[in-house]
């Protein structure tokens, strides 16, 4: 189980509602929080120890995990998104190299069934996904004119 940790500040004018974001979360998904105030000495130590510049900030402690069957999971993750509290994640296989084997067969579609992951990519480079123009091709020969 993950713990939250909600670095707030009292002139935060964002803050509240990360606050509310965060324990509506937690009712809905059972993790530890603390919300922790930036000016005390326990606030600056957090903040310094993982770099944040400004508030909120959210540190996440440990793992998320889902359980259940594959439908179960797909419909966990799926609303774990759609309530804001995660744009993705990361999957660490327990075994190597084929620990995500069965999530890859049985979760995956479903998530795609459900159109909340895609089935294909409509460019097959980064800048293309970001909507960034291609790239020149740099020609090593070419010499830049200076004045």
């Amino acid at each position: 189980m993950p713990n939250i940790l909600l670095l707030v500040s009292p002139s935060c004018g964002a803050c509240p509602s990360a606050k509310s974001l965060w324990k509506q979360l937690r009712v809905k998904y059972s993790f530890s929080y603390r919300e922790v105030d930036i000016t005390t000495e326990d606030g600056r130590s957090l903040a310094d120890r993982h770099s944040v510049r400004a508030v909120p900030a959210t540190i996440i402690d440990g793992r998320l995990t889902f359980v259940g069957t594959p439908s179960q999971v797909a419909e966990q993750m799926n609303n774990f998104v759609q309530t804001d509290g995660s744009d993705g994640f990361v999957l660490a296989p327990h075994l190597t190299p084929t620990g995500l084997d069965g999530f890859v067969d049985t979760v995956v579609p479903l998530l795609q069934e459900r159109g909340v992951l895609r089935t294909e990519y409509e460019t097959t480079t980064l800048r293309g996904h970001l909507g960034l123009p291609a790239a020149g091709v740099i020609d090593a020969g070419a010499r830049v004119a200076t004045a």
